[in-house]
């Protein structure tokens, strides 16, 4: 019904479901049922903090105030009984002749620079009008704080649970509006979504011009590998143009049995020369509906190219928070991130996206391990190699060494026989002077000999005890040099008894041999 406000400096028009009657400068209303309280002030700012506070029998009061003059933006309050909850700040100008509202601080949608599939993926939101997206704002609050379904406790039952579903970011909720009934969606972007965080990704590092696509495909990695010719062609036949060459430069297992193939097409042109072609241009034509479903036959579900951010588009993306998070948190995202010339940061909204990162980051966990593993084969295949080349240069090395003795033989006796009958030579006379100094310094008492006469007599001094032999004339020794002296001792002896064994069984041959040649000579 409509309702006529009276108060002290202005005049307000209630619009809702009920009877009003709204007195003072705020506008605040009274009503049985739900009423919603439109006030103007006199002069000045034009706010609605906690306008429409309701009074009555189960009444719930909404208001959005809003301002004739100069005022500035309107805020959004709800209130039971003689109180007003405000949420949202201003957002709007308002003239002389113009209404100024709008829900500033509220935001329930936000766009944000990314594939559908990728590692900065959000979701592509369309915005809705400020009056669309003001009304699902009412909506929604109404469902959380009083849903005025039944008209008694049952409608705080189903407060709570719009609420629980609202804090978990799924799920629909139900309320009255307008004396219907109303459904509300509670996605996970909502800003009382309580599963949310911020985390940071790599920097992409690919540029437009390197000309590199990604095409998902429902298909395992495996698969895709061994049939990478007839990919190929397939995708070469999709493309249908002769001076195009399709080239396929990786392909990447992902979760869910799912693989990404990465993808540049090479352009011929008149003059000869190949240019790759810039990966937007390349998404552009295979996103064409024809060209999509032929993709879509062979499996492809995901077309997207991998193209980092120039610094403009940087600038936009940490500019604009990401939906269901407050500008306080992307700001404090942005201060806290280690490296902001190599991470960016990524909010992450509900627990889907939190494991969809959980599987990748897995599954980039299981390409480490198994790279580790491929590393770890070929050092130990390079540790063989090592121990065989070791094993072939000490074998060529004990060849040399054979090879130089044997030519320094040959030499020498060639040398022999080329001056044989010849007189010695001055230079060989020289060779023999030296050699002769050489074998007198090593025999010199007072040079090298006596060091080493020196030195074995030390050697001796320390071998003996110092109080000399004993009196039974042996010496003393541990038991453990004991041990190993009656050990060598007794190997000795096994191996002059197995000599002996030998040298008879050779005997009785020789006499057989000797009685073989006997009967021989008598024959």
């Amino acid at each position: 019904g409509l309702g006529l406000n009276t108060g002290q400096t202005n005049s307000g028009l209630s619009l809702g479901g009920g009877r009003g009657l709204g007195t003072g400068g705020l506008g605040t209303g009274l009503g049985n049922k739900l009423g919603t309280g439109l006030g103007t002030t006199a002069g000045g700012l034009g706010t609605g903090l906690g306008l429409g506070t309701g009074l009555g029998t189960g009444g719930l009061g909404t208001g959005v105030g809003t301002g004739l003059n100069t005022g500035l933006g309107t805020g959004l309050g709800t209130g039971i009984g003689g109180g007003g909850l405000n949420i949202g700040g201003g957002g709007g100008i308002g003239t002389q002749s113009g209404l100024g509202g709008g829900l500033g601080g509220l935001s329930l949608a936000g766009t944000q620079k990314g594939s559908a599939q990728g590692i900065f993926t959000q979701p592509n939101l369309q915005q809705p009008n400020a009056h669309q997206q003001l009304i699902n704002s009412q909506l929604m609050l109404n469902a959380m704080t009083m849903p005025a379904i039944f008209g008694d406790e049952r409608d705080i039952t189903i407060q709570k649970f719009n609420q629980l579903e609202a804090y978990c970011g799924t799920g629909q909720g139900l309320t009255s509006y307008g004396g219907q009934l109303q459904v509300v969606d509670f996605t996970p972007e909502n800003p009382f979504a309580r599963f949310k965080t911020i985390c940071y990704s790599q920097l992409p590092s690919s540029k437009n011009e390197d000309g590199l696509v990604a095409l998902q495909f429902k298909k395992s990695d495996t698969d895709l590998i061994n049939q990478k010719a007839s990919l190929e062609s397939s995708l070469q036949t999709i493309v249908a143009n002769a001076n195009v060459q399709v080239n396929i430069d990786s392909i990447k297992p992902l979760p869910d049995n799912c693989a990404e193939v990465t993808i540049y097409l090479l352009e011929h042109s008149t003059l000869g020369s190949m240019t790759r072609v810039q990966a937007t241009l390349t998404c552009m034509y295979l996103e064409n509906v024809t060209r999509k479903t032929q993709l879509e036959s062979i499996g492809v579900t995901l077309v997207y190219p991998k193209t980092g951010f120039s610094e403009e588009e940087l600038k936009l993306y940490l500019a604009t928070p990401p939906a269901g998070i407050t500008t306080q948190v992307w700001e404090q995202s942005k201060k806290e991130n280690p490296n902001p010339q190599k991470y960016i940061p990524v909010a992450i909204v509900g627990s889907t996206e939190l494991l969809r990162r959980i599987k990748h980051q897995n599954q980039e966990c299981q390409q480490h391990e198994l790279r580790l593993q491929i590393i770890s084969q070929e050092i130990a295949e390079l540790n063989q190699q090592q121990i065989a080349s070791l094993a072939k240069i000490s074998e060529y090395r004990r060849k040399l060494n054979d090879l130089s003795h044997r030519i320094l033989r040959v030499m020498v006796i060639q040398e022999k026989f080329r001056k044989c009958g010849w007189s010695i030579q001055p230079v060989e006379e020289q060779l023999r002077i030296k050699l002769e100094g050489l074998y007198r310094e090593l025999d010199s008492p007072a040079l090298l000999k006596g060091k080493l006469n020196e030195i074995m007599s030390q050697i001796r001094m320390q071998g003996q005890p110092s109080s000399g032999v004993l009196s039974d004339g042996n010496l003393p020794m541990d038991p453990t040099s004991a041990e190993d002296i009656k050990e060598h001792l007794f190997q000795q002896q096994g191996a002059l008894s197995e000599m002996i064994k030998i040298i008879k069984q050779d005997f009785q041959d020789l006499k057989l041999v000797d009685e073989g040649l006997k009967e021989m000579s008598s024959r």
